[in-house]
């Protein structure tokens, strides 16, 4: 659902651009510098970083600055095995309809695709950060 508040606007403007690499990893991010490239207040900057360092995007330093938050291969590793985990577990539940099951079949599909996508997914993202 996306937010039409100026804070979530914000955020998602700068979400997009850690995704897309416009905000390398490990970049320090500048408050006043923000905000006058996304021609917002500084509260309105700063409220739409907290959002993102509470979704672990970027980091603040205490009595330093802030950055965007740089992931080592090991939290890759992590996070794909949580996602190969939850995707299979989506993908199971999109193919249960009320009063009946998931036939032999889809199970062997859903465990397939699982496999296959998986190995993909995190070759691409450990490709990316070993270019990083």
């Amino acid at each position: 659902m996306p937010s039409y508040s100026l804070r979530g606007r914000i955020a998602e403007t700068l979400r997009e651009a850690i995704l897309n690499g416009t905000l390398e990893e490990g970049q320090r991010l500048v408050e006043r510098s923000l905000a006058a490239q996304l021609g917002a207040s500084l509260t309105a900057v700063r409220e739409a970083l907290i959002e993102l360092e509470m979704e672990g995007f970027i980091q603040k330093r205490r009595n330093a600055s802030t950055y965007v938050t740089k992931l080592t291969l090991e939290d890759a590793e992590k996070i794909f095995a949580v996602r190969s985990a939850l995707e299979a577990y989506a993908v199971e539940q999109a193919a249960l309809v009320p009063g009946r099951s998931i036939s032999n079949a889809s199970r062997r599909d859903t465990s397939r695709c699982r496999k296959q996508l998986a190995p993909t997914t995190a070759k691409l993202f450990a490709e990316r950060l070993c270019l990083a």
